[in-house]
């Protein structure tokens, strides 16, 4: 009787893509909070860089940018007093919060196969800076194009 060889069978599952270490749900929520949804798309692109799906996740990512900022401009047009500030802030963090519940869910099997296998998340400290910076940026320039004062 012959034998089928299974030497295989377990490759598919070592290869997985979601086994590699992305950064933390945390680090989305602290992009959320200093940098609002631009900063946590900028983590979003950064995480499906590092799990190989940026092509597959590149519509979904442009379209929650194009979500976030289409909020700050709502937000500006919304309110041009001095609690403008404020409400922007508001209506920014509270977009980038709902943002870290959608890439959660799209990368949700990563975060799993990093608790499972024991993974420590990447140091998240200046990619987060930097996405807040640019957000800080890209939300100065739309204020400025909306001839607006910050």
């Amino acid at each position: 009787m012959r034998h089928a060889d299974n030497s295989d069978l377990l490759t598919p599952s070592l290869q997985d893509d979601s086994a590699a270490a992305v950064y933390s749900v945390g680090a989305l929520i602290a992009a959320a909070f200093f940098g609002g949804g631009i900063a946590v798309v900028m983590m979003g692109t950064l995480n499906a860089q590092r799990l190989s799906r940026l092509g597959r996740d590149s519509i979904w990512l442009i379209l929650m940018l194009l979500l976030s900022i289409g909020a700050v401009v709502f937000a500006i047009e919304l309110d041009v007093s001095e609690s403008g500030r404020s409400l922007r802030a508001v209506v920014s963090r509270g977009l980038g919060f709902a943002l870290c519940g959608v890439l959660y869910v799209m990368h949700r099997r990563a975060f799993k196969a990093m608790t499972v296998l024991g993974l420590d998340p990447p140091s998240p400290y200046k990619p987060v800076i930097v996405a807040c910076i640019m957000s800080f940026a890209v939300t100065s320039v739309i204020i400025r194009l909306m001839g607006m004062d910050l």
